[in-house]
C-alpha cells in the first residue's frame, strides 16, 4: 500500500460525520482560485453552503445566504480576498464580516453584519467542512490525486456495500477487463478500494458526502501520476457504477470482450 493511510486509526467516530463531525464537500482540483460553489450537507440540521476560494488561495464557507436579502451566496463572485453578493454587491471577508456595501462605499459596515461561518479545511487534495472547532480530527490521508465527483441518488450505506461488489479496470487501453475489488480501509467518512492482480495494482479512495435523504456525493481519488487514458476509463466506471446503483440496485460487471469495456 503506498503513501500514508491513516484511514483506519483516523480517530473519527459515529458522530464524526454530519452535524458535529467533518464532511467531505469538494475535491481541492474543482474549486480553483476565484471558485465559487454550492454544497449541501444532509445532517441534524441540514445546511445549504457556500464554498470559496480567495485569490490568495484560502478556502472558507458560509451559510449560502446573504445576511442582506437573503439571496444565496453561491451565486456570487470573488474579489480578491472578499466574497460579493450577486444581488447587491455586499462583500464578505474570509472570517464572514461584511467589508463594504457599495451603495454606501465610505461607511464601515457594523460588526453585526456579516455571513454565518463553517470550519473549512483543506486536505490531502478535499476540503472538508465541520460546524464543530474543538478537538478536530486526523483526517483520512491518501496522497492521492482527484479523479472526479458524483452526485448518487441512493443512500450511502446502499453505495458502501455497492462498492464492495464492484470490479474497477487496472487498463485504460481495454486490453484486460476489469479485476474484482476489495475493500481494504473504511470510516465514517471514507473508503478504499484495491484491485491487484499479477500484472497491475490499483486504489481508490472514496469519500461520501451525505446532500439529502436518498442522494449522496462521492468524491473519488486515485493513485497519483495515472495515465490519461487509464483515468478516462475510471471516470466511464463511476459514471457505470451510479447508473448501476441508481436503476438496477445491484453492481452490473459484465464484460464485453469486443468493446472492450464493460456494459450496463
Amino acid at each position: 500500500m503506498y503513501g500514508l493511510l491513516k484511514l483506519m486509526n483516523a480517530g473519527l467516530t459515529e458522530n464524526d460525520q454530519g452535524s458535529d463531525g467533518w464532511v467531505p464537500v469538494v475535491l481541492s482540483a474543482d474549486l480553483p482560485v476565484a471558485g465559487v460553489m454550492r454544497a449541501q450537507i444532509d445532517a441534524t440540521q441540514p445546511l445549504d453552503l457556500v464554498v470559496w476560494r480567495s485569490r490568495s488561495g484560502q478556502v472558507s464557507a458560509f451559510d449560502n445566504r446573504c445576511p442582506h436579502r437573503g439571496m444565496r451566496l453561491s451565486f456570487g463572485f470573488v474579489r480578491g480576498e472578499r466574497l460579493s453578493c450577486i444581488y447587491h454587491g455586499w462583500q464578505y471577508g474570509e472570517d464572514g464580516a461584511c467589508r463594504h456595501i457599495p451603495a454606501h462605499p465610505d461607511m464601515t459596515p457594523p460588526a453585526s453584519i456579516g455571513a454565518n461561518t463553517y470550519l473549512c479545511r483543506e486536505y490531502d487534495g478535499v476540503i472538508w467542512i465541520s460546524q464543530n472547532a474543538d478537538n478536530p480530527p486526523d483526517l483520512p490521508t491518501f496522497g492521492g490525486q482527484g479523479l472526479r465527483s458524483l452526485s448518487v441518488n441512493r443512500d450511502e450505506a446502499d453505495l458502501r456495500k455497492l462498492l464492495a461488489e464492484t470490479c474497477i479496470p487496472l487498463s485504460g487501453a481495454g486490453e484486460t477487463a476489469p479485476a474484482e475489488a476489495s475493500i481494504i480501509a473504511e470510516n465514517q467518512t471514507s473508503l478504499v478500494l484495491e484491485s491487484t492482480t499479477e500484472a497491475a495494482s490499483l486504489q481508490l479512495m472514496i469519500h461520501f458526502q451525505k446532500v439529502t435523504p436518498g442522494k449522496t456525493m462521492l468524491h473519488i481519488q486515485t493513485n497519483p501520476d495515472l495515465p490519461v487514458d487509464l483515468r478516462i476509463s475510471l471516470s466511464r466506471w463511476a459514471e457505470r457504477f451510479r447508473w448501476s446503483a441508481e436503476n438496477m440496485g445491484t453492481m452490473v460487471n459484465s464484460w464485453d470482450a469486443s468493446a472492450g469495456e464493460m456494459r450496463p
